[in-house]
């Protein structure tokens, strides 16, 4: 089966065995949306980012987050969310120590610019990994330590995620 691509431009044309279009559809659809991307704002590429890693595609969200903190002009708040999800990524390899390494960048951020939302997110997640790694005693410091900020949380989304981790 050959499939037919038609492109913008009407003089091209490009002809495909049907079996490589969807790897060629997906690589597409990834290039245009990465160029589409570095011309964005970094609100715009953190977003498209999240959606990689919603989509499983870790290494595309990946890059696209490396994008992100190489910006100068990126907010503090965007800066560690981008870290928590690279986090996330290094979790989900199964690269613990580059978990942790990213969570703390995040809880870092949270604390020099005193946003408590973010330095209990990064709390919660750094219980995690050593939860993950069978360090209870550790893990569960840093999950008390973000129940101690519980009252005074702004997204109570959090809160959620606080007991999910606690237990």
């Amino acid at each position: 089966m050959i499939v037919l691509i038609r492109p913008i431009n009407p003089l091209l044309h490009i002809q495909f065995p049907g079996k490589f279009m969807k790897s060629f559809v997906a690589f597409y659809f990834f290039l245009s949306l990465c160029c589409d991307a570095f011309s964005q704002k970094d609100s715009t590429i953190y977003l498209l980012a999240k959606e990689f890693y919603d989509a499983s595609l870790p290494d595309s969200a990946s890059l696209l987050l490396k994008k992100v903190l190489d910006s100068k002009e990126v907010s503090y708040f965007l800066k560690s969310e981008s870290h928590s999800l690279l986090g996330h990524i290094e979790q989900d390899k199964g690269n613990l120590p580059g978990a942790l390494q990213e969570y703390i960048k995040a809880g870092k951020i949270g604390s020099d610019n005193q946003d408590i939302d973010l330095t209990t997110q990064a709390d919660i997640n750094i219980s995690g990994v050593y939860r993950q790694q069978n360090r209870l005693d550790i893990a569960r410091l840093y999950i008390d330590k973000a129940e101690n900020n519980l009252p005074q949380l702004e997204n109570k989304k959090l809160i959620g995620n606080y007991y999910n981790n606690k237990a």
